[in-house]
């Protein structure tokens, strides 16, 4: 099943009538007791609607309550710009509610009223909101004509911000239209502003629309990378509609690697979040992604509870996408149990859900509205729409004839049982009339009959087959073979009982171990398997996997056996081939090991720089994606940890990539600031890469944190690309943020094409202080009790309980609390922690 809207494509904002209030920030708590203390009038108003924003991600009520509280009030006083901004709030509360029509409807009451104060930048915040709620109600033609009317506006007045999410919002219209290409073009475009603004929210949701666009591809690693990027952002900000945003398109991205477990997990967490928001759009979601998984797991009743819990939720949301996919999933289920009626029945409501949603219906009027944006690309997106129409009408065509097809069959099953059960009734009547001894002999033959047709058959099966069929009687005695036990082995079943010393299964069979395999199926009444080395009459050795059964009477007698003999020598062959092309590959990758640590710096050099220091290291693969390095210039110690894309071959070839930069970039050029060593490693790799002349490269960069450390100085110089830096010192944690950007990929363009700088953070060094840099692998191993991420949190607290204590004894601590943590489970990633006594 595939849904279109999973992802926080939508970006509504409030628009405030006073600038003061909506820039200074106040918290929850300074704006209340400012509202007790303000008189009713308009900046009263202001108050409660900067409140109904403070509250409107995790307390969705209090938010409503306000907003309404805020529209009195205006209607009170008259005050139309409060009115305005009133009636826009609680367009988004229903909004956020799934109902689309209401939001709506108090969009355009917003909206009437900006019009008539010519608000401009206030209408381009409308139109949004307007073109969201017709996106979610699959209405994309009414959607992009209020998202272009929104962006013209923006651009005149050169809001970014604004600009920002119209181009967001605008690469949906692609999306849904699977022009993939565009839609990356507009989220990059926005998510550029959003990180040039600095805002994390907004960057938090374009990584999540990034990382859709990569599962849509099927670029899975990609995906996971950037939902948890979003993650990371939405958590420390505490926004839990942005966590269960991403926590849900983890979980999709986990069930398209086939792991539905972990998926559920996700989907669990989103639901809860998502139920304790009231965010119905979202939670339907979760429901129906949590039948899903279900279903594909053969769980037929546990789906069915679950997509009948979100048929309610998508009635209530009036989403037709939402219906027409649930349906068709249900009578699939039905279908596959046998129950042809519910089958049809939810068969039939797909089909009606399918004709009600509501599509681009005019490829004119689509056209027309993306000419006013891209006139160059008129012909090509005329050409897509209408050949979209034609697939649609044959779609409908071939539904209809489904339907068509699905109603005649169960005409004629009505009819076929009417016949059959008037033909009952009739034998019935007449069977009234026989003897009791009569109708005893009747049921003894049907019976008879029964039973002989079940031999016919299987008596078929094992003459047809290719496997070998051998029937021992209760004692191991050979009964009978079939033709395929002589096609494998050769013999007839003269030559088997005259050729061997005994005709029993314990002395024909050349597996050692037969005494045992015997022994477990009787006491177990079930079939066991074995493989054997066997050989045929002409000598020739074969490889067998046999399943020998237990066959037992109604009172639980021994009757038989049954051995069924299956040749596996092609199979166990290629099992060789795999095997040896498997070492070959390790010892490929084994060499690849000695290249990468000839290369990289090893813990011995670390330390004799930077005593009473540690380093843990822990690969998932042979090689690592993870590095760290070090270099003293004069006074200076220069010092690094990054983490590469992906892990294995991939990380450890980009590390490669980042070493041989950084030993041009410090030791050749004597660049030793750390913002601009970053600055020049992201130009390097985008050359290295051919990341910005080449459409189809690689999207391949890294995460890395840079320290400079000064000890004659007693100075210590920052700064990261998405790595930051823990300070412990006196008990007390510091944590410097890195800037929420990474290194490489074409998302960003080269330094001087760009407005962005990292941060170069400076510090003074103090007594016993302790620097930690670390690579996000350790933090998101999952284990525990709970089966959850390591996460930062208990990270922190790790950290508190060691960094007083001698760096060997930091790290044995270290690597024992991950590996009783993890348990059972895989490593998911690379892991690295620097700990740095200055």
């Amino acid at each position: 099943m595939s849904f279109k809207n999973i992802l926080i494509l939508l970006v509504l904002f409030i628009y405030f009538s006073d600038v003061s209030i909506a820039k200074r920030g106040f918290s929850n708590d300074s704006l209340f007791v400012k509202l007790e203390k303000q008189s009713e009038d308009t900046q009263k108003v202001n108050i409660l609607l900067r409140l109904s924003e403070k509250n409107l991600s995790n307390s969705p009520e209090k938010s409503f309550a306000y907003a309404n509280q805020a529209l009195d009030l205006s209607l009170k006083l008259n005050y139309k710009k409060g009115l305005a901004a009133s009636y826009n709030d609680l367009g988004i509360h229903f909004f956020y509610k799934g109902d689309y029509n209401q939001a709506l409807e108090y969009y355009f009451n917003s909206m009437k009223i900006r019009e008539e104060l010519n608000d401009i930048s206030a209408l381009a915040t409308v139109y949004n909101n307007i073109g969201a709620s017709y996106n979610n109600l699959s209405n994309y033609t009414n959607a992009l004509e209020y998202y272009l009317k929104a962006l013209k506006i923006e651009e005149e007045s050169n809001n970014k911000a604004g600009m920002a999410r119209c181009y967001n919002n605008i690469g949906i219209i692609y999306y849904v239209n699977e022009n993939y290409v565009k839609t990356l073009d507009y989220f990059i475009k926005s998510a550029k502003i959003k990180e040039e603004l600095s805002d994390s929210i907004g960057l938090a949701s374009s990584y999540n629309n990034i990382g859709e666009l990569f599962r849509q591809q099927h670029n899975l690693s990609r995906s996971l990378e950037f939902f948890n990027k979003s993650l990371k952002i939405a958590e420390g900000l505490n926004d839990l509609r942005s966590i269960a945003q991403a926590t849900l398109n983890i979980g999709l991205t986990y069930r398209d690697l086939g792991n539905n477990t972990l998926a559920r997990e996700y989907f669990y967490k989103s639901l809860n979040i998502k139920s304790d928001i009231n965010e119905m759009h979202g939670f339907g979601l979760a429901l129906i992604n949590i039948a899903a998984t279900y279903k594909e797991e053969k769980d037929y009743k546990k789906a069915e509870i679950e997509y009948k819990k979100a048929i309610d939720v998508a009635k209530y949301l009036k989403s037709y996408d939402y219906l027409k996919d649930i349906y068709k999933d249900l009578s699939e289920i039905y279908e596959t149990n046998g129950d042809l009626n519910n089958s049809l029945r939810y068969f039939k409501l797909y089909s009606a859900s399918k004709d009600s949603i509501i599509k681009l219906q005019s490829s004119e009027k689509f056209a027309e509205l993306q000419t006013q944006f891209e006139t160059e690309q008129k012909e090509k997106e005329i050409s897509l729409i209408k050949n979209e129409n034609k697939l649609q009408a044959l779609e409908l065509k071939r539904q209809k004839n489904i339907t068509y097809f699905f109603i005649a069959g169960f005409i004629f099953i009505v009819l076929a049982s009417f016949l059959f059960s008037r033909e009952y009734r009739n034998k019935r009547k007449a069977n009234k009339l026989l003897s009791e001894q009569t109708s005893r002999i009747l049921d003894q033959s049907v019976k008879l009959e029964l039973a002989n047709l079940k031999l016919e058959k299987l008596s078929i099966v094992a003459k047809e087959t290719s496997n070998a069929v051998i029937i021992f009687d209760k004692s191991g005695k050979i009964e009978w073979i079939n033709d395929g036990y002589s096609h494998i082995y050769g013999y007839n079943l003269d030559e088997i009982i005259k050729n061997s010393k005994s005709s029993n299964i314990i002395e024909l069979s050349n597996n050692k171990n037969i005494n045992e395999f015997v022994e477990e199926c009787l006491q177990k009444k079930t079939s066991v398997n074995y493989d054997t080395l066997a050989s045929t009459k002409n000598n020739k050795k074969i490889w067998i996997k046999t399943t020998l059964t237990p066959i037992y009477d109604e009172l639980g007698n021994l009757r038989k056996f049954i051995a069924v003999d299956t040749d596996i020598s092609a199979i166990k062959k290629a099992e060789e081939e795999i095997s040896r092309k498997n070492r070959n590959i390790t010892d490929s990758i084994n060499y690849a090991k000695r290249i990468q640590d000839a290369i990289l710096v090893n813990e011995e050099d670390f330390v004799n720089n930077l005593p009473n220091s540690f380093v843990y290291y822990s690969p998932k693969d042979i090689v690592s994606g993870d590095f760290y390095w070090i270099y003293k210039v004069n006074t200076k110690i220069i010092v690094v940890a990054a983490d590469c894309t992906g892990h294995g071959v991939p990380g450890a070839l980009m590390s490669l990539i980042g070493v041989m930069l950084l030993n041009e970039i410090i030791i050749q050029k004597h660049i030793i600031k750390p913002s601009v060593i970053l600055e020049k490693l992201h130009n390097g790799i985008l050359d290295v890469l051919h990341q910005e002349s080449n459409d189809n490269a690689s999207q391949d960069g890294m995460d890395i944190a840079i320290c400079s450390i000064d000890k004659e100085e007693a100075i210590l110089e920052y700064s990261g690309a998405m790595m930051s830096m823990y300070i412990l010192n006196n008990d007390k944690i510091d944590i410097i943020e890195a800037d929420l950007r990474s290194l490489g990929g074409s998302l960003w363009i080269r330094k001087e094409n760009d407005n962005f700088s990292f941060t170069n953070h400076i510090l003074e060094l103090k007594d016993d202080m302790m620097v930690y840099l670390f690579s996000d692998g350790y933090l998101d191993q999952f284990g525990g009790d709970k089966n959850q991420k390591f996460n930062g949190a208990r990270f922190r607290e790790l950290l508190l309980s060691i960094s007083k204590l001698p760096a060997n004894e930091q790290k044995r601590i270290v690597a024992n609390t991950i590996e009783d943590w993890r348990g059972d489970n895989k490593q998911l990633d690379d892991m690295l922690i620097l700990g740095i006594k200055v």
